[in-house]
């Protein structure tokens, strides 16, 4: 999994650049209430701790909160006193009166048939405070895999001699280690072609929203990868404006509210 080296050796304190971006939309604050469902690991959990913030990680993953909780007991106690980890689904885990100023769904939506992630997200509405926020991140987008992709493979052997950075970009998928990108892009992903039984679209995933009663921006982002080039800052900028945005980027991030 994706930052287990850096989270083994800072316990939370220190977070992929994926984590880190996911945070700056979310813009946490000291003394809000932040859920994260399917937290994994914790590590977005563990740093709304460390801004001030009353916290919460569930997940049906035993080994994970395990992970979570070895994490959390490097922390002081006044620390640990406002963040907590729970094995189990988030409605059981959460008081009839708790309410939260923001909820993470974070790399869950993909994994959960239509009539599962309409569950989800009413729930996620009832557990929002007034003025909360849900962010939530899913991946692919499948407009970038249909449309955006193909281009790109077709000329990745350019690319790959005038736009070293973007290569080096692409690389950061295990599976596009090669002169050539393979024609189906999660070739030798099997894990995801297994559990991904609900890929979005831009499209897809605001009608979803609306119809679970939420008001939703999205955020459209090539890859949530660290950027060090300016080339690829201005590509990331370039490819993040409407309309190609829809097309030109792998990652979405909904930032929602309630509809009043």
């Amino acid at each position: 999994m994706e930052g287990g080296e850096i989270f083994r050796s800072t316990a939370g304190r220190k977070v992929t650049p994926r984590h880190a971006k996911l945070l700056e939309i979310a813009s946490v604050r000291p003394g809000e209430r932040v859920l994260d469902i399917g937290c994994g690991r914790g590590e977005l959990v563990l740093q709304a701790g460390l801004k001030g913030a009353v916290a919460k990680g569930v997940d049906y993953s035993s080994a994970a909160i395990d992970l979570a909780k070895e994490a959390l007991a490097t922390y002081d106690e006044e620390y640990r006193s406002r963040v907590s980890f729970a094995v189990g689904d988030a409605v059981q885990l959460t008081g009839a009166d708790e309410r939260f100023d923001k909820v993470f769904f974070v790399d869950v939506a993909e994994h959960l048939h239509p009539h599962e992630l309409e569950s989800a997200l009413r729930t996620i509405r009832e557990l929002l405070s007034p003025d909360g926020r849900l962010i939530l991140h899913t991946a692919p987008n499948l407009l970038f895999y249909r449309y955006a992709y193909p281009v790109i493979r077709a000329l990745y052997p350019l690319i790959r001699r005038i736009f070293p950075a973007a290569a080096a970009l692409a690389r950061t998928k295990p599976n596009w280690q090669g002169d050539t990108l393979p024609k189906n892009p999660e070739e030798g992903q099997g894990y995801n072609e297994r559990v991904h039984v609900n890929e979005q679209t831009p499209f897809t995933l605001k009608n979803t929203l609306r119809k679970c009663g939420f008001d939703c921006r999205l955020h459209m982002i090539p890859f949530l990868r660290q950027v060090d080039s300016a080339s690829l800052r201005v590509l990331y900028s370039t490819l993040a404006m409407w309309p190609w945005s829809y097309i030109g980027c792998a990652e979405i991030v909904a930032v929602c509210r309630r509809r009043r």
